[in-house]
């Protein structure tokens, strides 16, 4: 089993998750897709208001999601993104990622770790238009050949309403 406490597993961890926003900032998404399992299950859930209250997203409950990916349909979004297709996305958005409050924690498997943290993303389309998306993340971060890959991801936006087009990856 992988020791979560140690301070170089916690490094690790981050910087993993440093590499990972630049390389979506700087849009090198093929080198980002290298960094997923090949089960990988990417969600964004959604958050409801139920009599003006907002439910917060369990893991117990069922719920409608925003996106649910898994890497086939992850590698046809990036498909669809580097042919231009993807109109959300062209031109491409000039994005900032700041990743914080990181946690690493330990997974019921062996060789796994959960990772939470804080993102924010900011996201400017044709240079005048501001989208800030902020989000705690669930990470199940899986050890493979002397590397840390990503295997499940859990965005939990803390907005309930979608300001525009979700075209990124957070």
């Amino acid at each position: 089993m992988i020791d979560a406490s140690t301070i170089e597993t916690q490094w690790q961890i981050e910087q993993f998750l440093y590499r990972e926003a630049r390389l979506l900032d700087t849009y090198r998404v093929r080198d980002w897709f290298a960094l997923l399992t090949e089960d990988i299950r990417y969600r964004i859930p959604v958050i409801e208001r139920v009599y003006g209250r907002v439910e917060q997203y369990r893991d117990d409950t069922p719920s409608a999601v925003y996106v649910d990916h898994d890497r086939m349909f992850i590698e046809m979004r990036l498909t669809q993104f580097e042919s231009g297709i993807q109109h959300s996305e062209t031109p491409v958005s000039v994005t900032q990622r700041i990743v914080t409050n990181v946690l690493v924690e330990p997974a019921p498997a062996e060789n796994e770790l959960l990772a939470y943290s804080h993102i924010q993303t900011t996201q400017i389309r044709h240079g005048d238009m501001e989208t800030v998306w902020r989000a705690r993340r669930e990470d199940r971060m899986r050890r493979v050949d002397d590397q840390w890959l990503l295997a499940e991801r859990n965005v939990i936006l803390l907005s309930s309403v979608l300001p525009r087009t979700l075209g990124i990856f957070l």
